[in-house]
């Protein structure tokens, strides 16, 4: 789910406190996947433009949100 795109009316949503806006669980793991350095951070970017926080920031709301869909540790995408 692209930033700022239209949830499909099937894509449950969660509060975000990080955009303190309901938002689709697609952006939510896009926002997750993008500060785990998974995928490009397109979505990242924009999350932080519009909070003006930084990396760090982001990374210490997410991790503490109650809807946090990445509940366990994850591996590194470059570890070896």
């Amino acid at each position: 789910m692209a930033y700022g795109a239209k949830p499909i009316m099937t894509d449950p949503c969660w509060h975000c406190p990080l955009l303190n806006r309901d938002i689709p669980d697609g952006l939510c793991l896009d926002i997750n996947y993008q500060r785990l350095k998974f995928f490009k951070p397109n979505d990242l970017t924009k999350a932080m433009q519009e909070t003006g926080k930084s990396i760090e920031d982001i990374t210490l709301i997410c991790e503490a949100c109650p809807n946090q869909p990445l509940t366990e540790q994850q591996p590194s995408p470059h570890a070896e």
